[in-house]
């Protein structure tokens, strides 16, 4: 496809783009804000897609080997950038793909691994997304590529990494909106879903799997929500504190799952006045670029001025914080392949074997001695995490334990009853809380029907115990 859109007179986005094309063995992906820190703008003006009127807002800046591209929010349209060979204020745009169906994507992440743009995730249509997508050259269009969890999918700068040398994607959980769910005064609240607890995960590139890796630490989601994004290196992303947590200068460091901080902070300070340079100001940029090439950080603005910055691993030290804290979760068990691995084992005899062994043991143990969850509970519970929001329906559980044989609506009904029971009362009795770990909850959209949803944050307080059996 690949034909030429038109030329475009942009005078300061003209010696952006040839700066970074001398950096001609640079790949990556280029950061890209305006004066209002809306990222990702590289539309030129006019752009008659997808509205001559009203161009959409915002775009994605990256380069491969083939070249440098933006590919447009929001519309799943790539375009090569070329600067003219005649006319050093002109950039040409040849347009990629045949895209036709838009507005499924908006801030959707978009990287380069292996020289195949991927998309993933983003919003649409009344709806998040986990979608990953690839872009097929061959046939000029988007392809969807099968994940194994339903990971909702938003671009944040400060909580998504993409690590090349690992060919891993990072993501810490976000509180997203639905408008399409009513307010509940629980997880749901005016549209907003709230979360009790935020997981830190990893998109395995090559098996597109996902893994939870743990639960966010919560001095680190402190740091995050009390920093500014400076920019991305091969390591990690770089985070400024400013004038708080004494002007620390971050760096998530996710393969050894540790914060580290910047050992010369007059370092961070010249980096961060590079980034936000004429903020105070009546010069403030309206575009800065940042990206990571060789062992510099390097940051340009549309006054046409550029920094580059050298760093390595090495001029970083360690913080006490880890990224996250481990919540066992294995990642071959699934409710899918749950039922291939478990014994044959009939769980109501089991569980009536149980009520009469925990029924003497009651009598003649030590009053302080709590009985443990057996294995069947703890394949349970450990299904119910692998679940992005810990609920499961009744099929699900029934699954667990299909042993190949025809059960009744009732026997089904009374073995779930059982096994949940038991699970919430040895909780209760091991913590000394009153409160359920897992409870029955009706569907609002058939009274007849029931979820079961498991608390992530008492979970947490036991996953250590279980993970140890």
């Amino acid at each position: 496809m690949a034909t030429l859109l038109y030329g475009q007179d942009e005078p300061y986005k003209n010696w952006m783009i040839r700066e970074i094309t001398k950096d001609s063995a640079f790949i990556g992906n280029i950061y890209s804000e305006t004066k209002y820190g809306i990222t990702r703008f590289y539309w030129p003006n006019d752009m008659p897609i997808p509205s001559q009127d009203n161009p959409s807002d915002g775009d994605h800046l990256f380069k491969s080997s083939l070249g440098i591209f933006t590919a447009l929010e929001g519309t799943g349209r790539i375009y090569r950038i070329e600067p003219d060979a005649k006319d050093k204020n002109k950039l040409n745009y040849f347009r990629q793909d045949s895209t036709i169906i838009l507005g499924y994507n908006f801030g959707a992440n978009i990287f380069f691994d292996q020289d195949t743009l991927y998309s993933l995730g983003g919003y649409g249509i009344w709806n998040f997304s986990y979608h990953l997508r690839y872009f097929r050259q061959s046939s000029y269009g988007w392809e969807i590529l099968p994940v194994n969890k339903p990971i909702i999918q938003l671009y944040i700068p400060n909580k998504t990494f993409y690590d090349k040398s690992t060919r891993s994607f990072y993501h810490i959980d976000f509180e997203f909106f639905s408008e399409g769910l009513k307010a509940n005064n629980k997880r749901i609240q005016a549209g907003r879903v709230k979360l009790d607890t935020i997981f830190v995960r990893r998109l395995d590139i090559s098996t597109k799997n996902w893994e939870t890796l743990g639960i966010i630490n919560p001095e680190t989601q402190q740091i995050m929500e009390m920093t500014y994004f400076m920019g991305a290196t091969p390591w990690g992303n770089l985070l400024s504190a400013g004038d708080r947590f004494d002007n620390g200068f971050y760096l998530v460091h996710y393969s050894s799952n540790r914060i580290l901080q910047l050992k010369d902070k007059k370092l961070g300070g010249l980096i961060r006045d590079a980034r936000l340079a004429g903020l105070h100001g009546n010069n403030f940029p309206e575009r800065r670029l940042v990206y990571f090439f060789n062992d510099s950080l390097k940051i340009l603005n549309s006054n046409k001025q550029k920094f580059a910055f050298k760093l390595s691993l090495e001029d970083f030290e360690e913080t006490p914080h880890t990224i996250w804290n481990p919540v066992p979760e294995p990642s071959i068990f699934s409710l899918n392949t749950a039922k291939k691995i478990l014994p044959g084992i009939g769980l109501i005899g089991l569980m009536v074997g149980l009520g009469f062994f925990y029924a003497s043991r009651r009598i003649i143990a030590e009053p302080e001695k709590n009985e443990d969850f057996d294995k069947h509970e703890i394949k349970s519970l450990q299904a119910i995490a692998l679940t992005q929001d810990f609920t499961v329906k009744p099929d699900d559980i029934d699954q667990l334990f299909d042993e190949g044989v025809s059960r009744s609506t009732e026997a089904l009904k009374k073995r779930r009853s059982m096994l949940i029971r038991s699970i919430n009362k040895k909780y209760s009795e091991q913590f000394d809380d009153e409160d359920d770990l897992i409870r029955t909850e009706r569907l609002e959209s058939d009274r007849r029907m029931v979820q079961y949803v498991m608390d992530a944050k008492k979970y947490a307080r036991i996953s250590k115990i279980i993970q140890d059996k």
